[in-house]
C-alpha cells in the first residue's frame, strides 16, 4: 500500500505540473501573447531589480493566472524563493507605470521543464549596464495559477506587470525575465524597489540621441548652444541624455566633435554646426540611433469554469493512476518473488 501511495503521488505530481503549462490553445486575456524570443535575452529581474511590461486587458474579469518566461545568468539555476508580483495603472503618454493597483509575494507557482532553443541567451543587468552576448541555453516557463483575491481588469484598459525574483542566493545565483519580438505599445522598464524611478529599456545600442541636440527635442539649433555654453561658463544644468552607467556621466550629444571627450571644444563646434552648417561628429564607442524596442515575454490568462475538469473527469483520472500505480507495484512484487525463489 505505501508503495501504490508514493507511485500515485509522483504521477499526480507530474500530472498537475503539466496541466499547469501554458500552450497557444489555452487562450488568453490580453491584447496577444508575448512569446520568448528563442535568440533574445534575459534580463536581470533579482531584487532588488524590478522589471515592468505593459498590456491591454482583451476581457473583463480577473486575473486568476500568470504566465510568464525566465532563465539564470550563466546558466547557474538557483532557487526563486518568491516572486514579488504586482499590477499598476497605466500613464498614459509617459510610458510608465501609476500607482499599484494589486500586489502579492507568490510563493506557490510552478515552474515547466527547461525549453532547449537552438541558440544561446544573452544575460542583461540594466542596473549596471552588464551584458553578455552567448550567457545560458535553457530558459523557463513559469506558471502563476489560481490566484486567490485575484485583480479584476476591464477590458480595453491598459495595465502593467512588474515582476521581481527573491532568490535563496541572491550572491551566487541572478533570475531574469525572458525578452520578446511581440512587442506591443510601449516599452519595458525597470527601477529598483524602493525608488521606482522607472527607466526605459531598449535594445541598445545604436544611443537614442543625436549629435547636437542637447535637450532632445529633435531639433540642433541655437537653444542647444545656449544650453552647452551656459553649461561650461556660466554654471548651468547638464545636457538632457547620457549614456547609461557611464561615470562620470557622458553626455553623448554634447561630444559634437567626437572625440568621446565633453569639453569646452565643443561649444565651439556646436556654434559651427548651428549657424555654419557643418556637420556633428560622434564618439564611435556610442553610435546614434533609433535601436529597437524591449519588451517581456508573458501572457495573462483566467481559470474558466470550462476549464476544471469535472468531477467524472477527476474520477477517471484518479483510477487511470491507481491502475498504473497498481501495476507498477505488482511488477516489483513479482520480481522480488522471483529473486526470492532463486535464493
Amino acid at each position: 500500500m505505501k508503495e501504490l501511495l508514493i507511485g500515485f503521488a509522483v504521477f499526480a505530481l507530474l500530472v498537475a505540473a503539466a496541466f499547469a503549462d501554458w500552450v497557444p490553445e489555452d487562450g488568453h486575456k490580453m491584447h496577444f501573447p508575448q512569446m520568448p524570443d528563442v535568440a533574445g535575452r534575459a534580463v536581470n529581474a533579482t531584487q532588488p531589480v524590478i522589471l515592468a511590461d505593459d498590456w491591454m486587458c482583451a476581457e473583463s474579469g480577473p486575473v486568476t493566472d500568470v504566465h510568464f518566461w525566465g532563465s539564470w545568468s550563466g546558466g547557474n539555476e538557483g532557487v526563486v524563493i518568491s516572486f514579488q508580483v504586482s499590477i499598476h495603472e497605466n500613464i498614459p503618454g509617459t510610458s510608465r507605470p501609476g500607482n499599484p493597483l494589486w500586489e502579492r509575494s507568490i510563493t506557490n507557482f510552478v515552474v515547466a521543464a527547461p525549453h532547449d532553443p537552438p541558440s544561446s541567451q544573452a544575460w542583461y543587468d540594466p542596473s549596471t549596464c552588464e551584458f553578455i552576448p552567448d550567457d545560458h541555453t535553457p530558459y523557463f516557463l513559469y506558471n502563476i495559477l489560481d490566484i486567490p483575491e485575484p485583480f479584476v481588469q476591464t477590458e480595453g484598459e491598459i495595465y502593467w506587470l512588474n515582476i521581481s525574483a527573491t532568490v535563496a542566493d541572491p550572491v551566487n545565483t541572478h533570475w531574469g525575465w525572458k525578452s520578446t519580438q511581440d512587442h506591443w505599445e510601449d516599452d519595458a522598464v525597470w527601477g529598483i524597489s524602493g525608488e521606482l524611478n522607472w527607466i526605459e529599456m531598449l535594445e541598445s545600442p545604436p544611443y537614442p540621441y543625436v549629435p547636437g541636440d542637447l535637450n532632445m527635442d529633435g531639433f540642433v539649433d541655437a537653444i542647444d548652444w545656449v544650453i552647452l555654453y551656459n553649461y561650461f561658463f556660466e554654471g548651468g544644468p547638464p545636457p538632457s541624455y547620457f549614456i547609461p552607467c557611464t561615470d562620470p556621466p557622458f553626455y553623448a550629444a554634447a561630444d559634437v566633435n567626437g572625440d568621446c571627450t565633453v569639453d569646452a571644444s565643443d561649444v565651439d563646434a556646436l556654434y559651427g554646426v548651428v549657424f555654419y552648417n557643418n556637420p556633428a561628429e560622434y564618439c564611435a564607442l556610442y553610435p546614434p540611433g533609433f535601436p529597437p524596442s524591449l519588451d517581456l515575454a508573458f501572457v495573462i490568462t483566467a481559470s474558466a469554469p470550462e476549464d476544471i475538469p469535472t468531477l467524472n473527469e477527476w474520477g477517471m483520472l484518479i483510477m487511470a493512476l491507481l491502475l498504473l500505480a497498481t501495476g507498477t507495484v505488482a511488477v516489483i512484487r513479482r520480481r522480488q518473488a522471483t529473486f526470492s525463489r532463486s535464493d
